[in-house]
């Protein structure tokens, strides 16, 4: 109990958050455990800064007249599936080259196991 008390049926319990008293009985209790559950997985994927949105993949004959500015590493593994664990892992590749003052990034390689999805990219500030 998060109030210190123990309950005197433990299919019951009370929780008090800020005032706010939630009830759960029994078989219902476990639902709001698993929506808390499924939606921390959703905020643990890379969310796209306002920056980040501004940074483009390109081609890897287009960075000829590019300046480089490193190679960058991502991975995800929190999304519902592999093309949303990508998804993720271009975000966080986008948001790390906005922090380095890029604009475009290649991706040079990109692999998943069907856990987690790792790419591989260089980045490039380009006119």
């Amino acid at each position: 109990m998060l109030d210190g008390q123990t309950p005197a049926n433990p299919a019951h319990m009370q929780i008090d958050l800020s005032g706010v008293v939630f009830q759960m009985e029994g078989q219902f209790m476990h639902r709001p455990i698993l929506l808390l559950l499924a939606l921390s997985l959703v905020a643990c994927a890379a969310q796209l800064t306002q920056e980040g949105r501004m940074v483009r993949a390109i081609q890897p004959d287009w960075a000829t007249k590019c300046k480089f500015l490193g190679v960058l590493d991502a991975s995800e593994g929190n999304g519902w599936d592999v093309p949303d664990d990508r998804r993720g892992a271009l975000n966080s590749i986008r948001n790390q080259v906005a922090q380095m003052s890029g604009n475009a990034f290649v991706v040079s390689q990109s692999t998943s196991n069907g856990i987690r999805t790792l790419i591989q990219a260089d980045a490039y500030n380009c006119p």
